[in-house]
């Protein structure tokens, strides 16, 4: 008698990230729009509609509505402006899912990088300064 079995995948893993966490430096004066980063999550079911995994934004734990994730592609983009004066520092919590919401999060850190975008200031409008003319170069006047 022979017998054949056959082994029906369940939706049994975790879609997992590379990494726990991850940082990056990103402009001050990048684009709105632009993407920044690409986060992927493995799931090892065999089946393709278990190991299918979406990406979520699901805290944006010190800023709110300067980035996106793309659903199917793990995509990060900005959706704001940002600044490095206002906030160097932005972490964002990132959640793959699969079809039985199965999770796993990871920690994306973005690292504003400071652009020349602030003219400098002068604290008074005038400066004036009497010296020798026989000062030497390089010797502090004022």
């Amino acid at each position: 008698v022979n017998v054949t079995v056959f082994v029906s995948d369940v939706n049994d893993n975790v879609p997992m990230f590379e990494f726990p966490s991850y940082a990056i430096p990103v402009s001050e004066s990048t684009p709105v729009g632009s993407s920044i980063f690409h986060v992927t999550a493995n799931d090892l079911d065999a089946t393709e509609i278990y190991s299918n995994v979406t990406y979520q934004l699901t805290a944006d734990l010190n800023t709110s509505l300067l980035f996106s994730i793309e659903l199917y592609t793990g995509v990060i983009r900005t959706e704001g402006l940002l600044d490095r004066e206002l906030m160097g520092v932005h972490n964002l919590a990132i959640t793959a899912y699969d079809i039985s919401n199965f999770t796993h999060t990871t920690i994306v850190t973005v690292y504003v990088q400071d652009s020349n975008d602030n003219a400098p200031i002068f604290e008074q409008p005038t400066y004036a300064y009497s010296f020798h003319e026989d000062v030497s170069v390089g010797e502090l006047v004022g």
